[in-house]
């Protein structure tokens, strides 16, 4: 019998964060668009007191890599369920992806593989950082300063361990640094029921103007919200951060070997030792 050996390749990347805890705004670096550094922060100081443009700067810096960070996750999970979705169809499919592929599907709520794909997607950086900055004050708001709540987002769960608000039993969301509460709001937008225009109209562009129209249902102003967003976005030029990238020195690629070895019989059949 001749043995030979199978080399299975897999390759993918991942960014290397830097966690800060800022001791002021003065501490927030100061990013730029071509080569963001992928730092998360915790414990964020309150922005209130600066003076309103130095407030709007130092909150995109603040914001502007975790958005980055979240959407290079999301691109680079895209790619792999495309793959194994090449394999479903030729029946090549491994049971460990199958199994991955069906919590991923049921993690966001797809009917498809087809509709994963819609729903796992981008939200354009500029869009994310004119929501934040709507629903935050640009970094002065209570939630803001108490919570790492960059979006306002309420916290329905018993026993909440949020922040309470003011006059209601209403608690908001409590986050330990920005990437978490970045993550709920993508979790929010691609699988909420109130998003599936937005979803829809995101597979054909990824302009942040052009997808700010079709988030009417985000807050009860409706078209009111829709026009602020809008607004908010070509005063500040956010739609330029659209096109922004992580520094290529923070991105690490890794490659996995898998040995296979098989057995090769006379008559040419494959044996598995």
């Amino acid at each position: 019998m001749f043995f030979y050996k199978c080399v299975r390749v897999e390759k993918s990347a991942y960014v290397k964060l830097r966690f800060v805890s800022p001791r002021g705004p003065g501490d927030i670096l100061e990013q730029r668009c071509s080569s963001v550094i992928p730092i998360i922060y915790r414990k964020i100081p309150c922005l209130k007191p600066l003076p309103v443009m130095e407030r709007k700067r130092t909150f995109i810096n603040l914001l502007l890599p975790a958005v980055l960070v979240k959407n290079f996750e999301i691109e680079r999970t895209r790619e792999h369920v495309k793959e194994l979705m090449i394999k479903a169809k030729e029946g090549t499919l491994e049971k460990v992806d199958k199994f991955w592929l069906k919590e991923l599907i049921k993690k966001y709520k797809a009917r498809s593989y087809e509709d994963l794909l819609v729903r796992l997607d981008i939200v354009p950086p500029g869009l994310v950082i004119a929501q934040a900055a709507i629903e935050s004050g640009w970094g002065s708001s209570r939630f803001f300063c108490e919570a790492n709540n960059i979006f306002g987002e309420w916290d329905f769960s018993l026993n909440s361990t949020g922040v309470k608000a003011k006059d209601s039993d209403v608690y908001l969301k409590k986050f330990d640094n920005l990437l978490e509460a970045v993550d709920s709001y993508y979790y929010n937008i691609n699988t909420g029921w109130a998003y599936e225009e937005f979803r829809k109209a995101r597979t054909k562009s990824k302009n942040s103007l052009v997808l700010a129209k079709y988030l009417h249902r985000y807050s009860q102003l409706g078209p009111e919200y829709v026009e602020r967003l809008i607004k908010v976005i070509k005063s500040n030029r956010l739609d330029l951060y659209d096109s922004c990238s992580i520094d290529d020195n923070y991105i690490e690629s890794v490659t996995k070997y898998r040995l296979e070895c098989f057995g090769l019989r006379k008559d040419n059949s494959v044996a598995i030792p």
